[in-house]
């Protein structure tokens, strides 16, 4: 029987057309397939060391206060003086705080796993049920409700794909003289089978002689059947033998000969009932999506997750966004060390290039709308 199924299912039900597969299926969907582009890559690498040229002009300024007094530099526009060494040990020093503060805030979200007395626990692993309960649901809401994916199964004519597969493929089994001529077979053989049984042969025997002897109620002709069973009882029972032998190969004639002229009427109505069958595996299928608990599931499959693996999925999201908030420290540092060194000059300085870099942004985007 599972060599019958596996050889006419597969050969008349296309089920593998339901997902065909995706053009991008070579390649493994992963974080890191998602890489940036070249010039995000070079800005990348030049925040990324910047902490390092704070580093470097500190321990050189240090080194050069020992050994050399330069003259104090005049401000411009302000007439101003300062002492280059100082303002250069400054700035470095606010690059490496603002790098500092930024590596530890993002550290804090990750670290430490385990609750300490003092330095407490990172925000992910003390926040752990509460952030997959949020993601199980969000996920839920926007991405894999109930709602959206019907909508989605129905863009894809999903119910009615399914349906074509059935339809079609039913017509062609029937049609298919291969499975009759098996089936057929099937039958033949196990009527043979069964009325091959000794047992067998001694209920039917008497259940004709029970019906014989019902129809003739007495007379002459009971009584010529009750001498020819008595006295030709081997002739007898080799008569009904050879009837019983009879059946199998009839029946499967009577059947081979009903199917064919049947089969035609049969395809038209399976056919007919096409639509009927699509919205019947819509319905199917909304009431299957009612019943899951995806929220349920989702949670369940989060909860699997241990926290150097909930890092790690975090992290591998958004790796490169929080190494640019890391490293964007240091310069941000430094800029803000800028305006502690010049308060006023600095501030006209960042105002007119933040509207500048605005008005050009503004008609970049205009541009492009056009």
């Amino acid at each position: 029987m599972h060599e019958f199924f596996k050889k006419y299912i597969f050969r008349h039900f296309d089920i593998y057309s339901l997902f065909p597969p995706e053009q991008s299926a070579d390649k493994a969907l992963d974080f890191n397939s998602f890489e940036l582009s070249t010039s995000r890559k070079t800005w990348l690498f030049v925040v990324s060391i910047s902490h390092w040229f704070c580093i470097a002009g500190f321990v050189a300024t240090v080194i050069a206060g020992f050994f050399w007094n330069p003259q104090d530099w005049q401000v411009p526009f302000t007439g101003r003086t300062f002492d280059p060494l100082d303002m250069l040990k400054m700035l470095c020093v606010s690059g490496l705080i603002g790098y500092g503060t930024n590596y530890i805030a993002i550290k804090m979200l990750f670290r430490p796993v385990q609750k300490r007395p003092i330095w407490g626990q990172g925000l992910i692993p003390a926040q752990r049920d509460r952030i997959i309960y949020t993601l199980a649901s969000g996920l839920h809401k926007h991405v894999l409700h109930q709602d959206i994916i019907l909508l989605n199964l129905h863009k894809a004519g999903f119910p009615e794909r399914i349906a074509d597969i059935l339809v079609n493929g039913t017509t062609n089994m029937i049609k298919d003289q291969g499975i009759k001529a098996e089936i057929s077979q099937w039958i033949v053989e196990g009527m043979k089978d069964y009325f091959g049984q000794e047992k067998i042969k001694q209920e039917i025997l008497l259940t004709i002689d029970q019906k014989v002897n019902q129809n003739l109620e007495g007379g002459i002709k009971k009584f010529l059947v009750s001498a020819y069973k008595k006295y030709n009882t081997e002739e007898y029972v080799a008569f009904i033998e050879k009837m019983m032998h009879e059946v199998p190969p009839t029946a499967g004639k009577i059947m081979d000969k009903f199917a064919e002229e049947k089969t035609e009427e049969v395809a038209t109505y399976i056919a007919s009932k096409r639509q009927e069958l699509a919205n019947f595996i819509a319905f199917a299928i909304a009431e299957l999506l009612q019943r899951i608990d995806i929220t349920g599931l989702l949670r369940a499959q989060m909860e699997h997750f241990d926290d150097a693996k909930l890092e790690k999925m975090v992290w591998e999201a958004t790796n490169e966004q929080l190494l640019y908030i890391q490293y964007l420290g240091t310069i941000l540092g430094v800029l803000g060390g800028l305006i502690i060194w010049e308060p006023i000059l600095m501030i006209c300085v960042y105002g007119i290039l933040l509207g500048t870099l605005i008005v050009i942004d503004n008609m970049l985007v205009a541009r492009k709308s056009t």
